[in-house]
């Protein structure tokens, strides 16, 4: 019998857990042709969600739990959550409810189609305004810039076959965004629309600046576009340059006492190319700093705790992530 793993990270989410865990019973209970597993991470959360945890594993033993050292943010501990289950397919989704778990049988259903990978794209979003706005903003950017082919509205919701994890598990990749890497490993992709529900208890981790950042690290992430407008708007700056450098130097010698240069021009395109000169040594800062984080090796996380894992199951996953 196949095994399907149902895998969450969670942080601060006391409040949403139980009710996660009681939805997603109430999905695979449909569905007994397969062996079901149910796995959450948490990264270190202040909260008493890790009760909750251990009070869930301690009556279900097909609750597997992982207890983090420290809160490695969403990336790295979906991450390692999704390579901690020798399951045949694993189906991630977020602890807030805002993945609704009524689409696990969709996704199982795509995947018995034949898939490898299937998502949720939520066709409606409850969100305050600027959050909309700058959610637009960013898939405006993505889709212009990016090298891949991307949809807007997924956020890695869905399911994952067996093979897809293992390959992206053998990149040994520090940084992995599952909606990108498996586009641009040529997936054949399903989207299955829904809803996304607000938060209806809680309160999202993520601020204004965490979203901007998660912007730039995705971007540097699918596009080398911002190097090469980088070089081209240098290269365009120069020939400007040299072209109002020779309209002064001709001004000069047809009007040599009467034409003054003045501090304005000089001012101006002094700290527009300052400016411009401090944008792009941004932007390769940030590919820089993506290189680093790449090259450097690091345990994904480094866990506190494991609950109704085997022996074997644990070394051998641990190991897997020492390597990486």
């Amino acid at each position: 019998m196949k095994k399907i793993c149902i895998a969450a990270s969670c942080y601060n989410e006391s409040a949403n857990i139980m009710t996660l865990y009681n939805e997603i019973l109430k999905q695979i209970e449909k569905n007994n042709n397969y062996k079901w597993e149910i796995l959450f991470e948490d990264n270190c959360s202040t909260d008493n969600t890790v009760e909750i945890l251990r009070s869930i594993a301690s009556k279900d033993k097909r609750v597997k739990v992982i207890l983090n050292q420290a809160n490695y943010g969403p990336d790295r501990s979906v991450m390692n959550v999704i390579f901690s289950s020798d399951a045949d397919a694993v189906i991630a989704m977020a602890s807030d409810l805002e993945d609704p778990p009524e689409l696990i049988p969709e996704f199982v259903t795509a995947w018995e189609e034949g898939y490898k990978v299937a998502w949720g794209q939520y066709t409606s979003r409850n969100e305050n305004l600027i959050l909309k706005f700058f959610r637009k903003i960013y898939y405006k950017i993505i889709a212009a810039f990016s090298d891949l082919k991307t949809e807007n509205n997924v956020t890695g919701f869905g399911i994952y076959d067996k093979s897809v994890i293992d390959t992206i598990r053998k990149l040994g990749d520090y940084i992995v965004v599952f909606r990108y890497i498996c586009l641009e490993l040529g997936y054949d992709v399903k989207y299955i629309p829904f809803n996304k529900p607000a938060r209806k208890t809680g309160k999202s981790s993520y601020s204004l600046l965490k979203y901007y950042n998660y912007a730039i690290e995705t971007l540097v992430l699918t596009s080398h576009a911002p190097l090469h407008l980088a070089s081209t708007v240098g290269f365009i700056m120069l020939l400007g340059s040299l072209l109002v450098a020779l309209y002064y130097m001709i001004q000069k010698f047809m009007h040599w006492y009467t034409f003054d240069f003045g501090l304005a021009p000089i001012m101006i395109g002094l700290f527009f190319i300052g400016g411009l000169q401090l944008l792009f040594i941004g932007i390769i800062g940030e590919y820089l700093s993506s290189a680093i984080k790449r090259v450097t090796k690091r345990p994904l996380v480094i866990e506190k705790e494991r609950i109704n894992f085997e022996i074997s199951d644990s070394s051998e996953t641990l190991e897997v992530n020492k390597a990486k």
